[in-house]
């Protein structure tokens, strides 16, 4: 049976993702199946989060998502990076 979950071929977004709820929710993304976006404002606690994560599945994004122009690089680093994002 197909897990209705499941996230394969699909790019998410996760903001604070270097430390709590943030870093959970990219490990579930990934877990399952899809590709994580890791933006965190910390440098420190994105580069611990991104280290334990699949280096072809994920893209690590430090900034602010409140910048404008941050998350429209963000956005468009994703897409370049995996093909379009879903989430």
């Amino acid at each position: 049976m197909k897990n209705p979950m499941a996230l394969t071929g699909r790019t998410i977004i996760v903001t604070g993702a270097g430390q709590g709820i943030g870093k959970a929710i990219s490990e579930l993304v990934l877990d399952l199946g899809g590709n994580a976006v890791l933006v965190e404002r910390n440098p420190e606690t994105l580069a611990a989060a991104a280290g334990t994560m699949p280096a072809d599945r994920t893209l690590a994004l430090q900034g602010n998502v409140a910048d404008e122009a941050f998350a429209e690089q963000c956005v468009a680093d994703a897409a370049r990076r995996f093909g379009a994002v879903h989430g």
